[in-house]
């Protein structure tokens, strides 16, 4: 499936969950109250739209050939989160594990989504650095959860949520203002040559010429006579 239906079927898919939502609400507003049950079919569809998102993203990595054993795991992973948050949402039991599940639910969306982000290799050192404290985050959130609390480490818990969030939003932020300015040369990259004619890979138009058509997942590009 390529990555531009792919888009077009989740955002298909999260405008559903946003008008059932929608309907829910306005069903409980009219009718004149909100009950458990509108709670929880609101809470489960927040709950879709977390693991949907995080197994759109994890398939998308695979496609690409990004760091395909992360795709993997999120596609493998984000329908056990689902099915445990939904459990806890209907059972009333939000115990150690669902917290565990919607903890690592929101790391894999998180780590899935700011590898696909990174669109200059400059900025690899930049999402590394996300990813530690993201993971530093995640371990001690699971180490809350099952075995102590305090004030430290709350605060430890803190620390690196804020530094995940800088790395995630500084990504796409530093990559738009590091990009080629507009009206300027694009760099390009000498892949091959034959007879003087040049094989060159660019993130923009090469002397007016544009590529209609770019290669497909597994597909490379070579040089032949004709």
């Amino acid at each position: 499936m390529r990555r531009a239906r792919l888009a077009r079927l989740f955002w298909i898919g999260a405008a559903a969950l946003l008008c059932v939502a929608a309907l829910v609400a306005l069903f409980a507003l009219l009718h004149g109250s909100f009950s458990n049950t509108d709670g929880r079919i609101l809470l489960t569809l927040g709950a879709l739209f977390l693991a949907g998102s995080a197994g759109i993203a994890g398939y998308a990595l695979v496609e690409r050939g990004t760091i395909r054993w992360l795709g993997r795991a999120a596609v493998a992973t984000a329908p056990l989160w689902f099915a445990m948050l939904a459990a806890g949402i209907w059972t009333d039991s939000f115990g150690h594990a669902v917290a565990t599940a919607l903890m690592l639910l929101v790391a894999e969306l998180v780590a899935t989504t700011d590898v696909l982000m990174l669109r200059d290799r400059r900025f690899v050192p930049l999402v590394a650095a996300t990813a530690g404290a993201l993971g530093l985050t995640t371990a001690l959130v699971l180490v809350a959860i099952w075995v102590e609390h305090g004030s430290g480490l709350a605060r430890a818990i803190g620390a690196f949520a804020i530094l995940t969030a800088l790395g995630y939003f500084l990504t796409p932020v530093l990559q738009r203002f590091s990009a080629e300015p507009k009206g300027a040369s694009p760099a390009v990259t000498v892949l091959g040559a034959l007879n003087g004619v040049e094989l060159v890979a660019s993130r923009g138009a090469v002397d007016g010429v544009e590529v209609d058509v770019s290669p497909a997942p597994g597909e490379h590009l070579y040089l032949r006579r004709v």
